[in-house]
């Protein structure tokens, strides 16, 4: 998420945390969410709350976002739906978001890079 340092157990239930600085800003972001569905190399589903909203973080106010694998063979398909946003403006501000990630997610594994940088140790 836009360079996020990102906290989980990884299992059904337990919590998620991002962290991040944003460019050109002195505050740091703390957005969170929970697992909502985990397979492993298969599927990963969580709700996220995101601070900048200013809304209270309760269910009414969490996106959800999906990442789904696909084998097929000698390739492998990954499809993201975001879902249950709170305002026309969320969901622009995400659409924007998602058009530069999905981008990002594309270079890095032609790239060859299992892990991205910023989350390496």
């Amino acid at each position: 998420m836009g360079g996020a340092r990102v906290k989980s157990k990884w299992e059904l239930g337990s919590d998620i945390t991002f962290t991040a600085k944003w460019p050109n800003k002195k505050e740091i972001v703390r957005d969170r969410g929970t697992v909502l569905a985990i397979e492993r190399e298969k599927l990963l589903q969580y709700s996220q709350w995101n601070e900048i909203s200013r809304l209270p973080d309760a269910p009414e106010n969490r996106t959800v976002i999906t990442f789904s694998l696909y084998w097929t063979g000698a390739a492998t398909l990954l499809t993201v739906r975001h879902d249950h946003f709170y305002s026309e403006t969320a969901y622009k501000h995400v659409n924007f978001f998602w058009g530069y990630a999905l981008t990002d997610i594309k270079n890095l594994l032609e790239q060859g890079l299992s892990t991205p940088p910023w989350l390496r140790p």
